[in-house]
């Protein structure tokens, strides 16, 4: 011990070196770790300590530090630097080291301060620590002190968990029990020193990894505890939902691991309506719609009647027509959403250019209504700049309808008032009116499906539009809430999530010239195996004095293709007899990858359109076909400089 003294440039009196040879023998021979450290240097560690650490003297010499686990390494520094200060003259803790192998070694030391030369040292003893956390080290960590100590945290745990798994300070699995495959269909191997969200996916990662840093700065406590739902991909792919205890284990004052308790949380009810009664509402609903265009068709079909009548009776068949479509839609999104099939697309746009769109909706209700009297104030935060918010333009723009439809219902007189907000990172939406109102009995019902208020003289809808407008809300991480008085009126009030604060620019709108477009010396293809479909493109596209070519299937426009060489653009149907839009579209491509391609498709579903775009289309249009929608992207195509 003095040689190493001497080594370091350390002078000791001669008497003391005399006695060198005993002194050295008597520390190497005692069964006790002996550390001895001066002016943060290791000066001397004797054989049982290096038997204890399994390295030798330069290996120990070299990294001291090294040698004990990450996670303790803090705490024992505070115990050092408290017995250097003074603060205390000896304590004890417990702490782990790392063997050459990376296993854990659990030691105690007992740490004493010394005096060299009128400065602080420290004198360490170290142990092996031969009680029940030697034993229980030789088995899985934690899983030996969950069945010691399992009594200690019998007051945390539910007795009916599905599923528990450990593990250790740097959340590396130690061990599951079997229950484990019965729920995510993993065996025990697979989960085996990794960390858990390397074999499933957990959602959502951010409140999980909340909760891992949040144990990991906590060393205060002997029982942390900590509820979360995180929804867990099972190895079949599946999703499912856990409501999930932690806790960390700790014994003899240092941590030794964390145990996670897993329990099975019942499916979200999702609003569902049965065959049979989703089967009545749309035979109920689609029959009034088609009734009057039926019925004012045969009308008009009568040659006697005046164009004053004629015009009448075609109004009232565009009315008809888009209440059949919106309950179409309708249910069309009610289907989606208790299926899941809604997704969201964020997108920047300027909320005020969607206002002046949901001004002109708000002239149709009047006509639709037969409410010509009733005042609409549109109010703009920001009416002389261009405010550009990021979330689903489409479902902000429904969810806007949805209210404004439901107001201008319950509305005979007065105002309605529609605006937006920006604050805090939300966009704020709401739709007032000094309509008849809602009891409050039924205040809490308005948002179930297929709730409508019993009121005389006021048309009834599809009753899923406030069902679908909550939903699509909650969807977009927002909030609905209303307000309403009877006889005074009603407020919605929406809050939606949009991040940062909105872009604002100075507005450079340019009001767009209506004129018409010209595809003189153009041939397109249109596919199409309705005939009453294509005589409605047919004279859509009329005035554009474009060449049409009409097949009534894919493989007919593959012909068609093959024997024109002059073809400018095709409008592919999807749905057809014989050949399908996916497969013409494919060999079409295949034969010339520059023909650009507009599909025309019924299908609401996002996948559906993506598989659209992915085969090759340059762009699609929803069916009912709107003509200045088609007109356009036709117009970016054949005439470049429309381009916008």
């Amino acid at each position: 011990m003095y040689t190493s003294i001497t080594n370091k440039g350390v002078s000791i009196k001669n008497k003391m070196i005399e006695n060198y040879y005993i002194l050295n023998q008597i520390v190497q021979s005692i069964d006790t770790g002996i550390v001895i450290i001066y002016n943060k240097t290791l000066l001397h560690i004797n054989n049982e300590m290096r038997r204890i650490a399994k390295r030798t003297y330069k290996e120990i010499e070299s990294d001291f530090v090294g040698i004990i686990a990450p996670a303790f390494r803090i705490s024992v520094l505070k115990s050092y630097i408290s017995i250097i200060k003074g603060y205390t003259d000896k304590e004890e803790i417990y702490f782990d080291i790392v063997l050459p192998t990376g296993e854990p070694k659990s030691v105690k030391c007992r740490i004493t301060r010394i005096k060299i030369f009128e400065s602080n040292g420290v004198f360490a003893t170290v142990h092996e620590e031969f009680s029940e956390v030697k034993r229980d080290s030789k088995m899985p960590l934690t899983l030996g002190l969950w069945r010691k100590y399992r009594a200690e945290y019998e007051h945390v745990l539910s007795k009916d968990h599905d599923f528990i798994i450990f593990v250790d300070p740097y959340f590396k699995i130690k061990n599951v029990n079997r229950n484990v495959k019965d729920f995510l269909g993993y065996d025990r191997k697979s989960f085996l020193n990794k960390p858990l969200e390397d074999v499933c996916e957990i959602t959502p990662k951010e409140d999980y990894m909340e909760v891992v840093c949040g144990f990991q700065k906590n060393s205060s406590s002997n029982l942390i505890v900590k509820d979360l739902q995180l929804e867990l991909k099972t190895k079949s792919s599946e999703r499912k939902q856990f409501k999930v205890s932690l806790f960390a284990v700790k014994f003899r004052h240092y941590l030794r691991g964390y145990c996670f308790i897993f329990k099975t949380m019942p499916p979200i009810e999702k609003p569902q309506l049965s065959t049979d009664d989703l089967a009545a509402n749309i035979s109920h609903e689609f029959r009034s719609p088609l009734n009057a265009i039926i019925g004012f068709s045969n009308i008009i079909a009568d040659e006697n009647i005046s164009n004053y009548e004629r015009n009448r009776y075609l109004g009232f068949i565009r009315q008809s027509c888009a209440s059949l479509l919106n309950i179409i839609n309708d249910f069309s999104d009610f289907n989606k959403l208790n299926h899941d099939k809604i997704i969201l697309h964020k997108d920047s746009f300027n909320i005020n250019t969607l206002f002046e769109q949901l001004e002109a909706y708000c002239s149709i209700y009047k006509k639709e209504y037969s409410k010509p009297d009733i005042q609409v104030i549109s109010v703009l935060q920001q009416p002389e700049e261009e405010v550009i918010v990021n979330c689903d333009r489409q479902r902000v723009f429904q969810i806007m309808l949805n209210l404004l439809n439901n107001a201008f219902k319950y509305t005979e007189k007065g105002i309605i008032k529609y605006q937006y907000i920006i604050e805090n990172g939300f966009l704020v939406l709401k739709v007032s009116d000094s309509g008849i109102g809602i009891s409050k009995e039924n205040l809490s019902k308005i948002f179930n499906r297929m709730t409508q208020l019993d009121v005389k003289n006021v048309e009834k809808g599809s009753g899923l539009g406030l069902t679908i407008s909550k939903r699509l809300v909650e969807l977009m991480g927002g909030v609905i809430s209303v307000n309403s008085e009877v006889g005074v009126g009603t407020e919605f009030l929406v809050k939606i999530p949009i991040g940062k604060s909105p872009v604002k620019k100075i507005n450079e709108r340019i009001t767009e010239k209506n004129q018409g477009y010209d595809f003189s010396n153009k041939t397109i293809i249109i596919a199409e195996d309705a005939q009453v479909n294509y005589i409605l493109l047919e004279k859509i596209l009329e005035k554009t004095h474009v060449k049409i070519l009409w097949a009534k299937n894919g493989k007919e426009c593959i012909d068609l293709f093959l024997l024109n060489k002059n073809i400018s653009l095709i409008l592919m149907d999807i749905q057809m007899p014989e050949m399908d839009g996916f497969e013409a579209t494919k060999k079409i491509l295949e034969i010339d990858s520059s023909i650009p391609i507009i599909a025309q498709t019924a299908f609401s579903y996002s996948e559906e359109k993506k598989r659209i775009l992915s085969l090759g289309c340059i762009d699609y249009v929803s069916k009912p076909i709107e003509k200045n929608i088609l007109l356009k992207k036709m117009a970016n195509i054949l005439i470049p400089s429309k381009k916008e």
